[in-house]
């Protein structure tokens, strides 16, 4: 322990004997790892992480794959599937679209879905106010009835207690708000108002149903490729039906199970992170290389030094520790900082979407430092303690003590020639 401190002392006053040298090391070192962590954090988050939901890594979402192109399920679609596969404890379907609120002569348009009655229950959320929507709210000729987000209930209302029951008009038609969702809910995507989807949908034949979004909770005992299976098999069957029944055009279907967060980027979201990542992968390696060959120089500095001190017994181990304790201390205070940086840079892009994109992007778009996050800023800290620390100190050990001792002799003694000559 009492060597470990003295070598931790050692590093200390070198770096602070060189300060052009720690400074330079310590931003290319910042730079890469603030690079990599921002990619990786603001991917996970916008791909990965599960929605910001109660038994959110349990909501999923239905696809299909039209001859390998991702698509919606039509509404004939989902009553097959509904009918005919027994693997889902919840199921329904909802659909984005502009609601335009009207007050006089004066309107304003806002993000809204259309959902069925039990959306909210599947999103395991209650009303702030009021109640959600009941299956007889979707049955045709059922008055108009909206639930509202609480940010509109702030933003439009000012709060107005004795608006529950009241009318207001939307998209032209009087509807009564029957209820208000708590701050932040905008679930499915980034809605801020929500009408009850009709129950005709279903009624229409297969050429001119309507595509929607099908929201799904598996039964806890079912695996997704199992699911997908019979799913498949399904729309495969009802595909054939359509075909002989309205010549419709043979087409592939493939069903897929996905999270909201994936089937909003069409099923790409795994190859944008592995590219993205890859970028950022490559930016830390050059980052590491750089470093590493600006502690390799440093240590081939004291090159003779080491020789001596393993010619004395200094074991390799106890060698390549002393060798590393200056990239230790310029790595992991450079992840300090970039765990910092990337916290405030974070923290900015919420602010950043919040003031550039109405409603604020998808819901789950919450981004700042999470346990996944920091996870990463030590695994990448590891890696590059191994890379640009580990390596090049290591390297140096591996010399050969008697050439090296051999060079400071010869070196000693030209300079002795070189001073008889003088005289």
């Amino acid at each position: 322990m009492m060597a470990m401190m003295l070598d931790l002392k050692y590093a200390l006053r070198q770096l602070y004997k060189s300060p052009k040298f720690t400074v330079m090391t310590l931003g290319v070192l910042l730079g890469g790892l603030s690079i990599a962590l921002f990619t990786f954090s603001f991917l996970y988050t916008t791909i990965y992480k599960p929605l910001p939901l109660p038994e959110g890594e349990t909501a999923q979402r239905l696809a299909v794959y039209n001859d390998g192109e991702f698509d919606m399920l039509t509404a004939n679609e989902f009553m097959a599937v509904k009918q005919g596969v027994s693997v889902f404890s919840e199921l329904g379907v909802y659909r984005d679209q502009d609601v335009r609120m009207s007050k006089g002569e004066a309107g304003r348009n806002f993000f809204g879905a259309a959902v069925q009655a039990g959306m909210f229950e599947f999103s395991r959320t209650k009303p702030l106010a009021g109640r959600t929507f009941t299956a007889l709210d979707s049955l045709p000729g059922a008055p108009a009835v909206a639930v509202i987000s609480e940010e509109m209930w702030a933003d439009e209302f000012n709060r107005d207690p004795q608006l529950l029951g009241r009318a207001i008009e939307l998209n032209g038609v009087q509807t009564e708000v029957v209820g208000i969702m708590p701050q932040g809910y905008r679930f499915p995507h980034i809605a801020r108002i929500w009408l009850p989807l009709q129950d005709n949908i279903f009624d229409v034949q297969a050429p001119i149903s309507e595509q929607f979004n099908v929201y799904i909770r598996l039964k806890e005992d079912v695996e997704v490729a199992h699911a997908e299976r019979e799913i498949t098999q399904v729309l495969r069957s009802l595909q054939l039906q359509n075909q002989q029944s309205y010549g419709m055009e043979a087409v592939q279907k493939q069903a897929r199970i996905l999270t909201f967060q994936m089937a909003q980027t069409g099923g790409e979201g795994a190859t944008v992170f592995l590219f993205l990542s890859a970028i950022s992968w490559v930016v830390l390696l050059l980052a590491c290389i750089n470093v590493g060959n600006l502690l390799l120089a440093r240590i081939l500095e004291k090159q003779k030094e080491t020789a001596i001190r393993n010619a004395l017994g200094a074991s390799s181990g106890r060698l390549i520790s002393q060798l590393m304790w200056e990239g230790i201390l310029i790595t992991v205070l450079g992840t300090f900082l970039s765990v910092c940086l990337v916290g405030a840079l974070l923290d900015y892009v919420n602010v950043g979407l919040r003031s550039w994109l109405p409603g604020a992007g998808l819901f789950w778009w919450r981004y700042g430092l999470d346990g996944a996050t920091l996870m990463m800023a030590l695994v990448y800290m590891l890696g590059t303690l191994f890379m640009a620390v580990f390596l090049p100190a290591w390297r140096s050990t591996r010399q050969d003590i008697n050439a090296t001792l051999r060079d400071g002799t010869r070196g000693r003694k030209a300079e002795k020639q070189a001073v008889y000559r003088e005289y």
